[in-house]
């Protein structure tokens, strides 16, 4: 009997929201061979691909999240391993991480207050506001990633096995999931920035907003 969690095993190694490690990636191989129309060299590459994918799924927002990271360095007194630490902790269990990091927001909230122009009660809002958006990214997500499953899981019953044109479908539905996390986490991660800097752009408009007043005495 063919196992029933090949699918989502398979998706989810291609999204690279499910932690897949090397012995999972063998037995995928063998399972696609024993129940599927797929050699064992289809089977590796097909392994190998979604790996690939979810790698670069990883790398496009890793960037965004390393000038957040350096950005937050400047305005806290913390060490960069810590603030990788904090958001690891946010992106792996957003649901907890409000009350597991509380310490460490209320810490990092006095920081912002006494760096930047928001209070204590406004720099604890912005994390706050941030951990909100990853977690209502993992919802979105994990709904998103059950019906494709779903889908695929029922399409594969009228099926006698899965043949690289199945796998290729996966690979289209995993791109839709791919996409999602990337696009919303760069833009939790974006606006978080924007909050931060918020100050520096008033001072900014504060500073043009004089020099065209002065700008005008002269020529006047």
């Amino acid at each position: 009997m063919e196992d029933k969690h090949l699918i989502r095993d398979i998706f989810y190694l291609s999204v690279g929201s499910v932690a897949i490690a090397a012995q999972k990636g063998e037995e995928l191989i063998d399972k696609l061979v024993k129940y599927n129309k797929l050699t064992i060299a289809e089977g590796e590459k097909i392994v190998y691909d979604l790996r690939q994918k979810s790698e670069q799924t990883k790398v496009e927002f890793e960037k965004k999240r390393h000038e957040l990271i350096n950005l937050l360095k400047d305005k806290l007194e913390m060490s960069k391993d810590e603030i990788n630490e904090f958001f690891d902790e946010i992106m792996a269990k957003p649901e907890k991480a409000r009350v597991d990091l509380k310490n460490k927001i209320d810490d990092m909230a006095k920081q912002i207050a006494n760096k930047t122009k928001p209070t204590i009660a406004q720099g604890r809002q912005i994390i706050e506001d941030f951990i909100d958006d990853i977690l209502a990214l993992k919802r979105s997500v994990e709904a998103h990633s059950q019906r494709i499953v779903d889908e695929l899981q029922l399409k594969a019953k009228k099926m006698k096995s899965y043949g690289l044109e199945f796998m290729h479908e996966i690979e289209e539905k995993s791109k839709e999931v791919r996409d999602e996390m990337v696009e919303r986490t760069q833009k939790a991660m974006q606006k978080l920035k924007d909050r931060l800097l918020m100050d520096a752009h008033d001072e900014m408009e504060h500073l043009k907003e004089r020099l065209d007043k002065l700008e005008n005495k002269v020529f006047l």
